[in-house]
């Protein structure tokens, strides 16, 4: 999100440069991200850009140095290899697909394999395969048991220029999105879920809105809500079956814990960092996973912290003399939860209640643990789980992160789930968007609408509107 890079370049279009971004390592001394592990065995900083990030590995295990530059070259690999990779899935016609898959797709799937397989075969140093691993958990939501290794060192990539946040918070992007599309003719609705589409025999031609029925007429309708939630819509449709079956090796990812905390103090007075922090079990992170969700009393498969007041240079303005904190823990089954799906928001049982409890005073004993300045100073505590995932995002099994980013995901993307997917009889009219189509997060979901305004607008079209966006230098550094 570095002014002119490629993403920040199409964030300032769609939100007219109204959004301003800071650095989190400017801030935080020089690192983003730090790691450590739950005894205080170990921990590490993660810096800004790869080749900082492979030198301070190098210097944390000198005796890796062979398996660190092998890491070196696959992230390298990923980098070089995403962008002809993002294009070649915007191609119109299958035959075009399959005559440029060797020049444009085939170099990333080299790098597609088990994460657990690939980590194995670069190094036997436990806690090294931890370090390079570790942004899977709270960026893909998965170990590297059965993600995608090409997944991983992805979202490394991604943050190779560090880490950014808005001013004034996420909302902002938000607020700039919504000014940007309204003042084009466009219009935005909220608390306005859809609750069924229109058609016209099997095109789709809008969406009936819960919210007094309100109807929306389009020649095309975009689905951003997930696969899953797309699937009810199609369910008297001629595609459904089908469908459905390319759903089935898709799997969702599991929910997580959120507690949102209120300070006292600002962040400055509390000495408290812009970095996030990832707390680990152990060195072995699919093992410890494994095990909380064989019992949810014991260590949690990670542990995420971050003050998001910190990272704001204009939070203080807005509320001097307080803070916030915001906690992740996960990943959490959605058996756990499931028995209290039909309850309602805030009046869910003292049963349920009790046992969110539990997890609060464990979550808050590591924020004490870690930033012993912040116990006493805690005016404000809020839970949630993922029957709130279900409630807020509109999710189904309390997923934080939509599908695993597994190699059949992998499979999906090559094969079918393309904007508009290649399902039999899929309904004309009707795109897909939305990080299902390409992968979990903000940077992706953008990517995947730029595979929908393809879809749209036809391939040249649609890539000359990019390429408008990102500039002629922003293009060239993306090619090359």
């Amino acid at each position: 999100m570095q002014k002119g890079a490629e993403l920040r370049s199409i964030v300032d279009s769609l939100t007219n440069e109204e959004v301003e971004f800071t650095n989190l390592d400017a801030r935080s001394g020089g690192i983003y991200d730090k790691v450590v592990f739950q005894n205080g065995s170990d921990h590490l900083g993660v810096p800004n850009g790869l080749e900082q990030w492979l030198e301070v590995l190098q210097q944390k295990f000198p005796e890796e140095r062979e398996a660190i530059a092998v890491y070196g070259r696959d992230l390298k690999a990923a980098m070089v290899t995403f962008f002809p990779t993002m294009v070649w899935r915007t191609l119109p016609f299958d035959w075009l697909r399959k005559l440029l898959y060797p020049l444009l797709a085939a170099p990333a799937m080299k790098l597609s394999k088990p994460a657990s397989e690939r980590l194995d075969e670069i190094t036997r140093n436990g806690k090294l395969k931890a370090f390079m691993g570790y942004l899977a958990l709270g960026c893909i939501g998965m170990t590297d048991a059965a993600a995608d290794w090409r997944s991983i060192l992805g979202v490394q990539v991604h943050f190779s220029e560090g880490a950014y946040f808005p001013h004034g918070g996420p909302s902002a992007i938000t607020r700039a999105m919504v000014q940007k599309i309204e003042s084009q003719g466009g219009r935005v609705y909220v608390r306005a879920r859809v609750d069924d589409l229109l058609w016209e025999g099997q095109s789709c031609c809008g969406v009936v809105l819960e919210k007094d029925s309100l109807t929306v007429r389009a020649p095309i309708v975009v689905s951003s809500v997930g696969l899953h939630n797309t699937e009810r819509f199609l369910r008297e449709k001629p595609c459904h079956d089908a469908f459905v079956e390319r759903l089935r090796p898709l799997q969702r990812t599991h929910g997580h814990l959120f507690l949102f905390v209120g300070l006292k103090g600002s962040a400055a007075e509390l000495n408290l960092p812009s970095n996030n922090l990832w707390v680990l079990p152990g060195e072995d992170l699919s093992r410890r996973m494994a095990e909380f969700h064989a019992d949810h009393e014991a260590p949690f498969g990670y542990v995420g912290l971050a003050f998001p007041s910190a990272k704001d240079p204009s939070y203080h303005e807005r509320n001097p003399d307080r803070c916030t904190c915001a906690v992740v823990a996960g990943d959490v089954p959605w058996d756990w939860f499931e028995k209290w799906q039909s309850t309602k928001v805030r009046h869910r049982g003292q049963d349920y209640e009790a046992f969110k409890k539990s997890f609060e005073e464990r979550l808050l004993d590591i924020l004490y643990t870690q930033y012993p300045q912040t116990k006493g100073r805690v005016e404000y505590v809020n839970m949630g789980t993922p029957l709130d995932t279900n409630f807020y995002l509109g999710k189904t099994q309390g997923e934080s992160y939509g599908l695993q980013q597994t190699l059949e995901k992998t499979n999906a993307d090559l094969t079918w789930l393309f904007a508009k997917p290649k399902v039999p009889h899929w309904p004309k009219g009707l795109l897909l968007a939305g990080q299902d189509v390409t992968g979990d997060g903000f940077a992706p979901a953008v990517v995947s609408a730029i595979f929908a305004s393809c879809a749209v607008e036809g391939f040249v079209r649609g890539w000359f509107n990019v390429i408008s966006m990102l500039g002629l230098r922003g293009t060239l550094r993306a090619l090359f």
